[in-house]
């Protein structure tokens, strides 16, 4: 409606999201916390102390310490979801984002949400292959990239970010 108020728009917007919705935002928003509160913690501390993380874990990879990893974390699981999840939220059109958007007749939002599960999804293989399962958080951190991605998928989400 072109003299709809900011307010009636959003009121329309609330009142059709899923419960998967609100699901696939809270998760989002817990690994955007996770990303940046590890990512800031290595980037400060790329010995890893702060995290009472060994150097001696990197022994086989391709680092000498924490400082790339971190700045991973930081920027790819930390800001970019939050950028995701506010973007679902506002529904902001960046053409950065839409650029990179597979699915056009989507948001790009719920896209990029696909897009960030599968990337930790990937992130944890790699951590496993370089350095081995050595903590549940990495069992924890899998299961929320799956579900991350499942929610993004599924017909309810996807039809909530269709475009008009």
């Amino acid at each position: 409606m072109p003299g709809a108020s900011f307010r009636d728009k959003m009121d329309r917007l609330v009142k059709r999201r899923p419960a998967r919705f609100y699901l696939l935002s809270f998760l989002l928003l817990f690994l955007a916390v996770g990303g940046l509160a590890g990512g800031i913690a290595l980037t400060a501390d790329p010995s890893g102390g702060l995290l009472k993380i060994p150097l001696s874990f990197l022994e086989d990879t391709p680092f000498k310490n924490y400082l790339l990893p971190g700045l991973f974390l930081l920027v790819v699981l930390g800001v970019y979801p939050l950028m995701i999840f506010y973007g679902m939220l506002a529904r902001p059109e960046w053409k950065w984002a839409n650029a990179l958007n597979l699915y056009k007749e989507q948001h790009w939002s719920n896209t990029h949400a696909l897009y960030v599960g599968i990337i930790l999804i990937l992130w944890i293989d790699l951590q496993v292959m370089f350095v081995g399962y050595g903590h549940f958080i990495q069992t924890l951190y899998a299961l929320l990239g799956v579900a991350i991605t499942v929610l993004a998928l599924l017909p309810s989400v996807k039809k909530y970010f269709t475009q008009p």
